[in-house]
C-alpha cells in the first residue's frame, strides 16, 4: 500500500517548532511528510519547487499564524498563497491550520503593512472556502494535524467500503 504524502506549507522561520512537531508526527504515524527543509539544492526556483512538490503530494497541511510570507517579485501573492492556489488547482485536499486568534506570538513575527493586509484577505478567504481549525502550541497543532488526517482517512476507507458494496 502506497504511503500518503502530505505537503506542509507554511512561513519558515515563525513556524519552525510547529511545522517540526507536524513532520515527526506524521512520520510516526506512518505518512510522508513533504517539507521545504527536504527540498536540498535545486537547478529551479523557490516557487516552482514548491508547486512541483505540492503537485506530487497527496494532502497538503496550511499552517498560517502572523506572517503572511514571501512574495516573489512577479507576483501579486506569497509562496506560501501559491502553494494553497495549486493544491486547490490540483483538487488536492486541504486542511488549514491557523494560529488562534489571542495566543501569545513573538512580537518579531508578526507582519504588518501591506504583508498583514494580504494575510488578512488570505485568511478570510480561507475562512469562506473550508473547514479550519486552530493551534497555539507545536504539540497542540501536531495533534490537531493527526486527528484532522485520520478523520478524512477514515472517511475514505469507509466510502471505498460503501463502493465495494454497491458495486458487488
Amino acid at each position: 500500500m502506497p504511503v500518503t504524502s502530505v505537503f506542509i506549507s507554511s512561513t519558515s522561520a515563525d513556524l519552525r517548532e510547529h511545522r517540526a512537531a507536524v513532520r515527526e508526527s506524521l512520520l510516526h504515524a506512518g505518512y510522508h511528510p513533504i517539507d521545504m527543509a527536504d527540498f536540498m539544492a535545486r537547478a529551479e526556483g523557490a516557487t516552482t519547487a514548491c508547486l512541483n512538490e505540492v503537485a506530487e503530494s497527496d494532502l497538503f497541511v496550511g499552517i498560517y499564524a502572523w506572517r503572511y510570507g514571501f512574495m516573489p517579485p512577479d507576483s501579486k501573492i506569497s509562496i506560501t498563497e501559491q502553494e494553497f492556489e495549486e493544491a486547490r488547482l490540483l483538487e488536492k485536499p486541504c486542511f488549514c491550520f491557523m494560529v488562534e486568534e489571542g495566543y501569545d506570538w513573538p512580537v518579531q513575527f508578526k507582519e504588518e503593512g501591506k504583508g498583514a493586509e494580504l494575510l488578512k484577505k488570505f485568511k478570510a478567504r480561507l475562512d469562506a472556502t473550508l473547514v479550519r481549525t486552530t493551534f497555539t502550541t507545536p504539540d497542540s497543532l501536531a495533534r490537531k494535524v493527526l486527528s484532522s488526517l485520520a478523520r478524512w482517512d477514515d472517511r475514505q476507507r469507509a466510502g471505498r467500503a460503501r463502493d465495494r458494496v454497491r458495486s458487488g
